[in-house]
């Protein structure tokens, strides 16, 4: 592409290419190509040396050619200016060494003081070369002073500047770009602008260098192509150094298009980023360390307070969770529950350490308290079996120690992982849990029978087996009581519990009254049974002032088969253990309770019979069947033989259903684990709820707190959101729904500190048991590999997290072929021949194209055209332009277009390829002379052409002027061949017709006839004939003439009369000798009009009646 020349300044009118006026320097550095920072381009400064003090100014100080083409010639005017205060003679010393510049002689003639000369500079040259320096030296006569004036060209280049900042780019080949602060092991992405202010189409390349690096650094795209005064930005990622602090330099290389290269730097000043987790007494790090917390009961918790402090000046956000977690498989944030199986039971646990909060962002320099908590709790089953069993221990404790087989040691390592940095802080926390074991010494209480208003008393002693103190709580129930009611046992202690039957009613009783531990997170049951045979005395109020303490003292009344007995009462020991025997006999235990024995034996003689009615059944349809086969067979015993087996024949076609079996569902699913069904990751949720809370309740509700095991019910997805594969513009939206399982409103907020990530709505208040869904949008206008994450707070202290991904590309457009050939048929008689194109658009996103010519000043570019030149293609669509070759002079034509796509790194460069037959056509006449003719009179002129080539030569008319006409407009001459054309002029009006016939011949020269002509409009005037012709009174048969003389004004130019008599038969035109004329009499200078009346018609015909007629 031929740049185009540009000016300064200048004196002279005639054009002046590429001067530019710059400030003096030294003459040394005019030869010298010196780097300028920011820029690829090295722009010699050519500067003028006045060393002597020659009292001349010149204007422009520099001579500068910038941008010159080849072949043509760029001239300069310069302004020699006399400063002193006398005339001064200028001589041209010394004139160019090279042939490139040349100088027009100065005139040998005093230059008045204050006055101007003018000297022309001229640069012409034929070879291309990068750089032609030269000089001319003046000087003055009568003295020994002169003055070089240096002379410096250059060829169309290439003028790159690349920056991260303003400022870098108005910098000329910067050797060090700034990347500012980043943190250890970060990764930093920038955008570079990179601009090419030069005129001439280029590419730069950047590289990073080979060898030893202190961090990485890539660019997409690492190569660009850019037009003249065009820019475009490259994402560039670094990855910054972990063991180096302070300013690190990280070197590239630049490679531009004419293979020379540049080492650049990229410089950051590297600081720390890691998080502390300390201990608030000594400020000490807890990172790789253990830390115990004391021993509790399954239920119970305890907490550690640690302080998490951010080092670094960059936000830093933070997930502490299971270190052997993966974020694949599960979001750190989540409170994770899973199944253990105790004793045979699969039961539901919770870890017992996590944190509170478990996410957050931590501010440059910020300091948090982070709560470290231990909370072991108990298995829950989910087959609805009773299990009062602990969670399945991590490791056993020591047998040796007392109550060991009721201690679980729980060692876990915590990690805080930073998501900027990968940064991992470990920390082993170790605690104990222990399993409440305290043993009643009876678990069935027999009160026997006693009498209403009266009661019964049984001792029960509870032992606990721990080296915790447990308290305890036993609620009164019907007819039953304890004393004392609560209380706490000590380690290893032994308590007596006092039980109480009291019936207020008659009747048999059988209940089950509970001892509630550690405030009812463990239960024992115990049976009390007993019976009111009898009514008894009303109870007698003790009172009165005789009354000492111990008469309102209810004095005890143990029942008498208790193994607990005062010693006044005289009971051997084998009574006691034959009374017992004889309780086990009578009661069984089972894991509903204790039943009487009686119903035992019921149940199981019901269960009995209905087994044996279950097997008399069966075997009585089992006999019914082999009855059914005898029977059909005894059917066709007597029937004739035909070689059949009898019964035989085609069995009933059953057709085959599928099974589709179901997935197994688990009723344990742990926090946001999406139901069957619940979310679609491809189907948008449309229904939306508010943004803020608005009423009163809502704003309570949104200011509850959340519990881990509420946070477990919420049900949120998807946890990784996929975009695929994305092109540069591409807009796409995917779902993330948060269905509320609460009984109340919950705020939930969603944020994301990504460019390329869009949130709608940003926050909503989600009613109970209602589906809430937030569009994610993506947009992206460079190629990159996405993986951002979105983070969510339900009511402003609950912070989860969950991400997506994206692979950015950019856009591209397939052509179906990148040359294309032009070959006109052999039939063909058009003027062009169109083929057609075909764009496709492989990618998600409208694609904006422009076909743009490389080198606009080449020979063939009327030749190929591009429609449409510009336009759009939709996502997975394709496009068809037609390319349209119209031949001119030449038998071969070659041309080149660039597809440029937007959004895209490379171009595609389609050839167009046209090879026609040479054709030679002449013809016979130069000059084509219509003279002077009359307006509405056609006059014709002929045309030959002659084929003289060995091919068929094809010719196309030009259109000259609307009045004029040539036919054929087209055709085919054959070799050896002429083709006459007519060229037939009817002109309308009056006018002069001097032009050119051009006719185009298909590969060969275009034919070119000079036509001229004009025409004119006649004037003609009727001598001696008055306004109305009378003809008098005329005889039947008779004729009565009336001459009229008609003259011709007009020069050059015969008239043409015509005179219209078809609506008046009685009168016709004759010569002066009476003949009559038609169309076909030749031309006469008299005219005399006649009339013919019949013998019918009357003599008083009106005058003015036949003057119109004969007007």
């Amino acid at each position: 592409m031929a740049p185009k020349p540009s000016f300064n300044l200048s004196t002279s009118t005639q054009p002046v290419v590429a001067v530019q006026s710059k400030k003096p320097q030294s003459a040394s550095s005019s030869a010298s190509r010196k780097p300028l920072s920011a820029s690829l381009s090295s722009r010699p400064r050519s500067t003028l040396s006045q060393s002597t003090s020659l009292p001349i100014s010149i204007f422009p100080n520099d001579v500068i050619f910038s941008n010159v083409t080849l072949g043509t010639p760029h001239t300069l005017t310069l302004s020699l200016r006399n400063t002193s205060k006398k005339s001064l003679t200028l001589r041209l010393l010394s004139s160019p060494a090279s042939s490139a510049f040349s100088i027009l002689m100065l005139p040998e003639k005093a230059i008045a003081p204050g006055l101007s000369l003018p000297l022309k500079v001229t640069f012409y040259a034929e070879k291309e070369q990068q750089q032609w320096n030269d000089r001319i030296v003046l000087g003055c006569s009568g003295s020994r002073k002169r003055m070089e004036v240096p002379l410096t060209a250059f060829m169309a280049r290439c003028d790159w500047h690349y920056g991260l900042s303003d400022a870098e780019l108005q910098k000329e080949r910067a050797e060090v770009l700034d990347v500012g602060v980043a943190g250890q092991g970060a990764t930093q992405r920038m955008h570079l602008r990179v601009e090419n202010r030069g005129e001439k189409m280029g590419a730069i390349e950047f590289l990073a260098k080979s060898g030893a690096a202190p961090a990485q650094i890539g660019f997409q795209p690492s190569r660009v192509s850019l037009a003249p005064h065009t820019f475009t930005d490259v994402l560039v990622e670094c990855v910054s150094p972990n063991d180096q602090l302070g300013l690190v330099q990280v070197p590239i290389v630049v490679r531009y298009d004419d293979d020379t290269r540049k080492e650049v730097n990229f410089a950051m000043r590297v600081v720390e980023t890691t998080l502390t987790l300390l201990k608030p007494q000594n400020k000490a790090s807890v990172a790789d360390s253990e830390l115990r917390f004391g021993d509790l009961y399954f239920g119970q918790r305890e907490e550690m307070d640690l302080i998490l402090v951010n080092n670094s000046p960059f936000p830093q956000t933070f997930t502490i969770g299971e270190s052997t977690k993966s974020a694949d498989e599960d979001m750190a944030d989540d409170i994770s529950t899973g199944e253990e199986e105790i004793g045979g039971v699969k039961g539901k646990v919770s870890p017992p350490f996590y944190s509170q909060p478990n996410h957050g962002t931590l501010d440059p320099f910020q300091k948090i308290p982070v709560k470290f908590l231990f909370q072991p709790t108990l298995a829950r089953n989910v087959l609805g079996f009773s299990s009062l069993q602990p969670q399945n221990r991590r490791e056993s404790a020591s047998s040796e120690e007392p109550g060991a087989k009721n201690i679980a040691l729980y060692k876990e390592d915590l990690a805080v992982e930073v998501e900027e940095t990968g940064q991992k802080l470990l920390v082993t926390f170790e605690g104990r849990a222990v399993h409440p074991d305290v043993m009643p010494s009876e678990k069935v209480l027999n009160f026997g029978t006693c009498a209403t208003n009266d009661y019964r008393d049984i001792m029960v002693t509870l032992t606990n087996n721990n080296q915790l103190p447990i308290p305890f709580s036993i609620k009164k129930i019907a007819h039953f009581s304890a004393s004392p009611p609560k209380g706490e046992l000590k380690p290893l202690e032994t308590k007596n519990i006092r039980f109480t039957f009291s019936p207020a009613h008659l009747g048999e009783f059988n209940s089950n009254i509970i001892v509630s531990l550690l405030g009812g997170k463990q239960k024992i049951s115990l049976n009390m049974i007993g019976e009111a045979d009898a009514l008894g005395d009303k109870k007698t109020v003790v009172g009165g002032t005789d009354k000492l303490p111990e008469d309102f003292q209810r004095k005890p009344k143990w029942v008498k088969n208790s193994r607990f007995q005062p010693k006044s009462l005289d009971l051997s020991r084998n009574r006691f253990l034959e009374q017992r025997k004889r309780e086990k006999e009578q009661y069984t235990l089972e894991t509903t309770g204790f039943a009487q024995l009686r119903d035992v034996k019921k149940s199981r003689a019901n269960k009995e019979k209905y087994n044996e009615y279950l097997r008399t059944m069966r075997e009585t349809k089992a006999q019914s069947v082999r009855r059914d086969e005898v029977l059909l067979l005894d059917q066709h015993q007597n029937e004739l033989d035909l070689g059949m087996i009898p019964g035989g024949g085609l069995e009933e076609p059953i057709p085959t259903v599928s099974v589709k079996r179901a997935p197994l569902y688990l009723a344990g699913r742990s926090a946001g684990m999406q139901m069957p069904g619940a979310f679609d990751p491809e189907k948008v949720v449309q229904k939306k709820f508010k943004s803020e809370p608005t009423t009163a309740e809502e704003r309570a509700d949104c200011a509850l707190k959340i519990s881990p095991k509420q946070l477990a019910k919420l049900l949120y997805g998807p946890k990784m959101i996929d975009f695929g594969e994305m092109t540069v513009f591409a807009r796409a939206t995917k779902p993330f729904a948060i269905r509320n399982t609460l009984p109340h409103h919950i705020f939930v907020e969603l944020s994301s500190r990504s460019e390329v990530l869009n949130i709608e709505p940003q926050s909503q208040v989600i009613p109970p048991m209602q589906t809430a869904g937030f569009d994610v949008e993506f947009y992206a206008k460079l190629p990159q590999s996405v993986q951002e994450t979105i983070f969510f707070t339900i009511n402003g202290h609950i912070k989860i997290k969950f991400v997506t991904m994206a692979d950015v590309v950019s856009t591209r457009i397939d052509v179906s072929t990148e040359e294309i050939n032009f070959k006109f048929d052999d039939n063909s008689l058009e003027r062009y021949i169109t083929s057609a194109l075909t764009l496709f658009n492989r990618g998600n996103s409208v694609a904006q194209f422009h076909f743009v010519d490389p080198d606009p000043h080449e020979s063939s570019d009327d030749m190929f055209r591009v429609e449409p030149a510009a336009g759009e293609i939709g996502p997975g669509k394709d496009l068809n332009v037609r390319i349209i070759f119209t031949p001119g002079t030449q038998c071969k034509a070659t041309k080149n277009f660039l597809l440029q796509v937007k959004g895209a790194t490379d171009e595609r460069l389609i050839k167009c390829v046209a090879d026609l037959p040479e054709s030679k056509v002449k013809a016979s006449e130069k000059k084509v002379e219509f003279g002077v003719i009359p307006v509405g009179l056609k006059r014709h002129k002929y045309i030959t052409l002659k084929n003289g080539g060995k091919q068929g030569a094809v010719f196309h008319v030009n259109p000259v002027h609307p009045d004029i006409s040539i036919s054929p407009a087209k055709g085919r001459i054959m070799p050896n061949s002429t083709q006459k054309l007519v060229v037939e002029l009817n002109p309308t009006l009056a006018a002069s017709y001097d032009s050119h016939i051009t006719i185009d011949i298909r590969g060969g020269k275009r034919v070119k006839i000079e036509l001229t002509g004009e025409s004119r409009a006649p004037q003609v005037e009727l001598l001696d004939c008055p306004q109305n012709i009378s003809f008098g009174s005329v005889y039947v048969g008779a004729q009565s003439p009336h001459e009229i003389k008609v003259k011709n004004l007009g020069a050059q130019v015969p008239a043409i009369l015509y005179l219209d008599l078809h609506s008046h038969p009685d009168f016709h035109v004759t010569d002066a000798n009476g003949t009559r004329i038609t169309l076909d009499t030749p031309d006469t200078s008299r005219i005399t009009i006649a009339s013919d009346l019949n013998e019918e018609e009357q003599d008083d015909e009106s005058e003015d009646e036949q003057d119109d007629e004969s007007e």
